[in-house]
């Protein structure tokens, strides 16, 4: 059985808007709609909650309250999820979970009655490492880290659990907050999930 493990944001839902919406509005950002997404896509460039970076407790405490915030803008949108996607989830014979840096709660109140097929949804709340949270799948699975694939929209994801689980484990999807230029910087081409359909190779 394949042991998959997703982000949420961008690979499950689309949530681009809700990002503006809190980057304008919380953070008083200037420019367009496509100015403040350019530069919210240049932050997913990079990781930023590896357990290898230094954040002091303070900076923690400043992403948690962040998150939660965009959280409730989730809530309150019309925010939806990629239904053509979950169709093809539903079709795989694998264990599934989700590991993202959005907050439980948010991730649970979008998902509603589909939050039932995933083993583990763990979000900031549980750690700010994406690395931390997947080992606490593993751990529950009985897998070895190298022994699941993750599913994720931005390189930032892909270079910081790519050492842990290996690079040939981690998949990128096309739809979300990268794209498919930045992706394709860092995962060969057959790593790539151009349409929702694809999710069902990895598993056949």
């Amino acid at each position: 059985m394949t042991n998959c493990i997703f982000d949420f944001d961008g690979v499950l839902a689309r949530t681009m808007e809700e990002h503006v919406a809190l980057r304008r509005d919380c953070f008083n950002e200037l420019g367009s709609d496509e100015e403040i997404t350019k530069r919210q896509r240049d932050y997913f460039a990079k990781p930023k909650h590896s357990r290898k970076n230094d954040l002091s407790q303070e900076q923690k405490d400043n992403i948690l309250k962040s998150t939660q915030q965009y959280a409730e803008y989730m809530l309150e949108s019309q925010n939806t999820i990629f239904d053509e996607f979950f169709a093809e989830i539903t079709k795989l014979n694998a264990r599934k979970s989700i590991v993202s840096s959005n907050s439980e709660a948010g991730i649970r109140g979008v998902l509603k009655d589909k939050q039932n097929m995933f083993d583990h949804i763990l979000g900031i709340e549980t750690s700010l490492s994406k690395e931390d949270k997947i080992e606490i799948v593993c751990d529950s699975w009985q897998v070895d880290s190298k022994e699941v694939i993750y599913i994720t929209d931005t390189v930032s994801d892909v270079l910081e659990v790519s050492e842990l689980i290996g690079l040939n484990n981690v998949y990128g999807c096309a739809w979300g907050w990268s794209g498919i230029d930045a992706l394709s910087k860092v995962l060969p081409e057959n790593q790539i999930l151009n349409h929702f359909n694809d999710m069902k190779v990895l598993v056949d």
